[in-house]
């Protein structure tokens, strides 16, 4: 959290405040115990802009009192993100209405014909042989899904968070200097989104889009399941 904060503090000072909007996301963001204080911070140095949770809403309904009221006192928006799974989803909109929470999905009508029964796949290339000019055109990661961590900012999840999928799998794709920046190193908003105008070497590693497929639990759980159908260019 002293980390998290650092870097928060940090970002204000050489955006002078300007950001519209942070995502809480993972992962499973309910998964980590101090969420509530997550919110409460963000607020603190951010009054205005939007603080966005989204989840799986697997856990929502087994969240305790003190989540939807800093839910509710740091006006965080709740987007479920609806998969098959079994939730009693009527529970949870009566607990966040008793909360005046601000959600994405204003009825329970409305959020189960959002109902995600297919996904767009992403590809890795392990070799490292794909044009990243055509990849960085093709991604959307970099739009709705630049990452913060330890002072640095990846254009995109994966990039950040690979160290998880190189101890799973034991692969070895590890981020250059060139793949994030450095917000104390960075002397303003400019150069933070300068370095989103362009590929990183990363990007070589990303296959792109290959078209949805069915959602359904993963019996497999191996790296086939990334790496299939790879074509490098």
């Amino acid at each position: 959290m002293n980390e998290f904060k650092k870097d928060l503090i940090r970002l204000k000072k050489i955006t002078k405040g300007r950001i519209h909007s942070f995502k809480l996301l993972g992962g499973e963001p309910l998964l980590h115990p101090q969420i509530s204080d997550f919110f409460y911070l963000i607020r603190k140095l951010y009054p205005n802009c939007w603080i966005i949770l989204v989840t799986n809403g697997i856990l929502l309904n087994s969240m305790k009192d003190e989540f939807w009221q800093s839910m509710h006192d740091n006006s965080v928006v709740l987007r479920h993100s609806l998969y098959p799974v079994d939730i009693d989803i009527d529970k949870y909109f009566e607990k966040a209405k008793k909360y005046a929470i601000k959600m994405i999905y204003s009825t329970p009508e409305e959020l189960k014909k959002t109902l995600v029964e297919s996904f767009v796949k992403f590809h890795i290339d392990l070799d490292g042989k794909v044009n990243p000019l055509q990849s960085y055109r093709a991604c959307t990661g970099k739009v709705w899904s630049s990452a913060l961590e330890d002072g640095r900012l990846y254009q995109c999840s994966f990039t950040a968070y690979v160290k998880y999928f190189n101890k799973k799998f034991g692969t070895s794709l590890i981020p250059s200097k060139d793949d994030y920046i450095d917000i104390y190193k960075a002397k303003n908003l400019r150069e933070l989104l300068d370095f989103y105008e362009k590929p990183i070497p990363f990007c070589r590693y990303c296959g792109g889009i290959y078209g949805c497929e069915k959602w359904e639990s993963s019996e497999k759980h191996d790296i086939t399941e990334w790496t299939n159908n790879i074509k490098s260019v």
